[in-house]
């Protein structure tokens, strides 16, 4: 499995999962990945765009998000024509 962190500025971080995808090691992946490529791109406020899987809004990820204060852009379901990483 992938993890990617794209902007309009192109592919910032690609990270491979070798492990099996747990809401734990998605929390895990966010919190070791995502404020550093933010800071890559040069960015101290931005929105996470991720699709609706069950460990991505798991209670587990949602609570984390909310304590770091990452604003997450909430996407309707099956609707993969929407989210970016799907061109990568």
């Amino acid at each position: 499995m992938v993890w990617g962190c794209i902007s309009y500025g192109g592919v910032i971080r690609i990270v491979f999962i070798e492990e099996t995808m747990t809401a734990a090691v998605y929390k895990q992946l966010l919190a070791n990945n995502l404020r550093q490529s933010a800071r890559e791109m040069g960015l101290e406020e931005f929105i996470l765009m991720q699709d609706n899987d069950p460990k991505h809004t798991s209670r587990l990820v949602s609570n984390w998000l909310d304590e770091k204060d990452i604003q997450v852009l909430d996407l309707p379901p099956q609707s993969l024509d929407l989210n970016l990483i799907e061109a990568v």
